[in-house]
């Protein structure tokens, strides 16, 4: 089988890893470091490769670095193999390849990942060898966050951007070095490294496999379990679950008609907040596309409601579809709005509900927070006029959809371009230019406090919103899904009342059901299967339908919480235990005869199957554990 083409471009920087064969190790003592150092700096000189960031373990080593082309880094393993291999060989008496295989490596996506990479390179001696980072000499960690310079490193752009000082880049990495690593990152940096993939966001890599036509993202290994799913019962499951975390959380439930009147009730500033409308036959009437519209306008008439008020709905949404303006696109979501709180303890809150309802779902490992600093609303304003200012003179070079966005939305331009507007794009203002510094105090004050609750989060630059947003934007995604990738998404925005002249602070986000539902199937937690029926009742032929229908109706006298289903549609064994898969329901009782003296009870869990009476099946399903039923109906 011919190897996989390893993938190369231009100005990406890339992690590599390599590890000793058979797991066998590659430094027994400090002289053994200090000679692939060596070797190391006269590779990247003679190649011309930038070596951001390195860790050195006893059986492995992980760089990260810049190669000038593709060949580079080829050279670089074969400049190692003969020097330090050599070297290592002589010294230990030993013959033969020192590493296992081939290089493993992956591509990364700068403004989203870089830095994250660089941390999970320098952590590794923490998770590894469980010694502390700052007295561990074999990496580059010292050199990022004192002034420990190594003349070896080469600062990428996305860490020179932390700060304007030597010393405020320094404090800047140190604080983000101290949060941890999301599993769910951790595991798609491992994957990307093992299956030489790209280390990007869902429409960065989408960008580059149009461009190259290859494959760039991993893929999971192994077939997917067979499981029957009742879309009813997921649903029914999904909303127990989100009403139950939001109760817990003091939140209201509200709702809203679908067709929605287009009579003006709130500002424009509100109204910004609202997507195009969908206008049905009367004009003055149309489908809601946007629950947080439909609760302002409702926040707006009742004053009462405008402090201190928590409130949530769920739902369909109508959207006109991007490929089809002619067709409309149906979607499900549970929105969560709290008005009239203006620090930021409510953001805090609403993020850790959103942990707990994610780790009641049991996707919690595969789920993953980022968040993004817009600084108050005039001062994204001003960065928006500054983009606009800056794309102006190039109008002309522009495509039809990036002329679009300019008008309102050029921050849009920056993650979704043609590859020939690289350069023009490259060279655009960035946000954290114009923003001011409580803003930048107020977000730092956000991110410690997520650090101290243990909440793993990534901070994605390029995270903008769709709504009128500012202060902080947040999303949940899932690499676990190829479209559709985030699950969850929010932020702080103001609006004005009808009867008050002031902003109304208000906080919101939405969760998207479809998404959440594929996700759920898709990675099959255990707590994803729940018994929807307690007892399913089959006739074995048709002279036992009245004893079946007899039987269904005692036990639901005896037992009112139980969830009993008759089905007389099949008179096969084989079939009514598959049947009683696909309802989801433990105990599957076979009436035989006229009479309910002889009765066939099977137990889906324990795979046992048994004959008793009536009588002797209400004594057993008593003694059957209520803590269990419980659990169930949960």
């Amino acid at each position: 089988m011919p190897r996989k083409e390893r993938l190369f471009i231009e100005s990406l920087p890339q992690l590599i890893k390599l590890k000793g064969h058979n797991k066998e190790l590659i430094f027994r003592d400090e002289d053994d470091y200090r000679t692939f150092l060596g070797c190391l700096e006269q590779a990247i000189k003679r190649h011309v490769i930038r070596l951001h960031a390195y860790c050195l373990l006893d059986n492995e080593l992980f760089l990260l670095l810049t190669p000038s082309t593709k060949e580079s880094i080829g050279k670089l393993v074969q400049h190692i193999g003969r020097r330090y291999v050599f070297y290592y060989n002589k010294k230990y008496q030993r013959t033969g390849s020192l590493w296992e295989g081939r290089y493993n490596s992956c591509l990364i996506e700068p403004s989203s990942y870089f830095l994250i990479c660089q941390k999970y390179v320098e952590k590794l001696v923490q998770s590894k060898l469980n010694i502390p980072h700052y007295q561990y000499p074999w990496s580059s960690y010292l050199h990022h966050v004192s002034k420990e310079f190594q003349e070896i490193i080469s600062e990428h752009h996305e860490y020179t951007m932390l700060g304007n000082t030597l010393e405020s880049r320094l404090h800047e990495y140190n604080r983000f070095f101290q949060s941890p690593i999301n599993s769910i990152t951790i595991e798609k940096i491992e994957k990307c490294l093992n299956q030489n993939c790209i280390l990007g966001t869902l429409a960065y890599c989408n960008k580059v496999e149009e461009k190259i036509n290859r494959n760039v993202r991993p893929r999971c290994c192994g077939r997917p379990r067979k499981k029957y799913y009742n879309v009813i019962n997921d649903w029914v499951w999904l909303e127990r679950k989100a009403r139950a975390s939001l109760s817990s959380y003091g939140y209201q439930e509200i709702r809203f008609p679908i067709l929605e009147s287009d009579t003006p009730a709130i500002s424009d500033y509100q109204c910004s907040l609202t997507s195009k409308n969908i206008k049905c036959l009367d004009k003055n009437v149309s489908l809601r596309n946007d629950g947080t519209s439909s609760c302002i306008k409702t926040i707006a008439k009742y004053k009462e409601l405008q402090s201190y008020s928590r409130l949530w709905y769920q739902g369909p949404i109508f959207k006109i579809s991007k490929d089809n303006a002619y067709a409309i696109k149906q979607s499900h979501q549970i929105g969560v709005e709290s008005f009239g709180f203006s620090n930021i303890d409510i953001l805090l809150e609403q993020i850790m509900l959103q942990k707990d309802f994610f780790s009641s779902l049991g996707v919690l490992p595969f789920v993953e927070l980022k968040i993004n600093n817009l600084g108050s609303s005039a001062e994204f304003c001003l960065y928006r006029r500054k983009l606009q200012e800056y794309f102006e003179p190039f109008n002309v070079i522009l495509d039809e959809r990036s002329k679009k966005w300019l008008t309102k939305t050029p921050e849009r331009i920056l993650y979704s371009y043609p590859p020939f507007l690289e350069g023009l794009v490259s060279g655009a203002p960035r946000l954290h230019q114009y923003l001011s510094e409580e803003s930048i105090l107020r977000f730092k004050n956000i991110t410690n406090l997520l650090e101290r609750f243990n909440v793993p989060f990534s901070i994605q630059q390029g995270l903008f919103p769709s709504r009128e947003y500012e202060q902080t934007v947040f999303e949940w995604s899932s690499e676990r899904l190829n479209s559709e990738q985030v699950i969850c998404r929010g932020g702080c925005y103001r609006f004005l009342s009808q009867n008050n002249s002031n902003l109304i602070p208000a906080c919101g986000f939405a969760l998207m059901l479809e998404p959440i539902l594929k996700l759920l199937k898709t990675v099959n937690v255990k707590s994803w299967s729940f018994e929807s029926v307690n007892i399913l009742v089959i006739p074995k032929n048709k002279i036992s339908t009245y004893s079946a229908l007899s039987c269904c109706r005692h036990l639901r006298m005896v037992f009112p919480d139980f969830k009993v289903i008759y089905e007389g549609s099949c008179f096969s064994t084989a079939r009514a235990k598959k049947d009683a898969i696909k309802y989801g329901c433990r105990f599957t009782i076979i009436v035989d005869t006229e009479s309910e003296e002889v009765l066939t009870l099977y137990d889906g869990t324990q795979n046992v199957q048994s004959t008793l009476t009536l009588s002797k099946l209400v004594n057993h399903l008593v003694r059957y554990s209520q803590s269990s039923f419980e659990q169930i109906m949960m």
